[in-house]
């Protein structure tokens, strides 16, 4: 038998109520539209994984990743702050089922769940490869955040953000960074131009990178004409090593 191991990088209503019959306690029904899902999300996923010879799954530590989704017609877009694979997909609800796909149809990263609210879904993370779906046994699931222009800034990177976006959207992007990785992915010049100006900065918390758990100061950032969620991390130096917006 050939041997394959494969290793996975992967890394956020209305409610009517009716009797049941006389004497019966009131039973709630969820109503979610998919444009009520649009915002910013805290969506947990494992820090890794492998899938064995014997076609056993083992994973790495469930943590939360921010996640914004997008109002659209039909299937709603998702960007995730993740490097890689699993930063961009799709999400879909059919009746209280909530499911996001990303990645390929070779090797996806899938959440399926139940919605308990607009704002809040219980899941099972799985990896799909090669068609076969190995599910996590610990729990997944998300919660849309209520975002706030009063927030703390706890991550202090706010203003250091904003100066970065002016530079990437005049073009020097390059001076605060350290070296051109593949952590570091500026913005291109023209979709910032599009997006207008910063009207807010909004600081999310701590998100993992492959390998380190707090890692990413995570922020929300408002534009005049659209939203992105932006994450950076500055080297002891000061020098900024890591960076990126979905």
């Amino acid at each position: 038998m050939r041997r394959l191991i494969a290793s996975l990088l992967f890394l956020a209503m209305p409610v009517s109520a009716h009797a049941a019959g006389t004497g019966a306690s009131p039973t709630e029904t969820v109503v979610v539209e998919s444009s009520d899902l649009a915002g910013v999300w805290k969506i947990k996923w494992p820090d890794g994984g492998s899938i064995t010879p014997f076609h056993d799954a083992n994973w790495g530590t469930m943590q939360d990743r921010f996640c914004r989704i997008e109002q659209s017609h039909g299937d709603l877009p998702v960007h995730c702050l993740i490097m890689g694979l699993f930063r961009d997909g799709t999400a879909s609800v059919s009746g209280t089922r909530f499911h996001l796909a990303m990645g390929t149809m070779m090797l996806r990263a899938v959440v399926n769940g139940e919605l308990q609210s607009a704002t809040q879904f219980n899941a099972t993370f799985a990896i799909k490869f090669s068609g076969v779906e190995y599910d996590d046994p610990a729990a997944s699931g998300g919660t849309k955040l209520a975002l706030s222009v009063t927030a703390v800034d706890n991550g202090g990177k706010a203003v250091l953000l904003a100066r970065l976006l002016d530079n990437m959207a005049r073009g020097t992007a390059d001076e605060p960074f350290r070296s051109r990785t593949d952590y570091i992915q500026p913005m291109n010049p023209d979709v910032l131009r599009a997006l207008g100006t910063v009207q807010a900065i909004i600081y999310l918390g701590a998100a993992p990178k492959w390998g380190t758990l707090n890692f990413f100061s995570a922020y929300d950032v408002e534009f005049a004409n659209g939203e992105r969620i932006c994450g950076l991390h500055q080297s002891d130096d000061g020098k900024v090593d890591a960076f990126m917006c979905v």
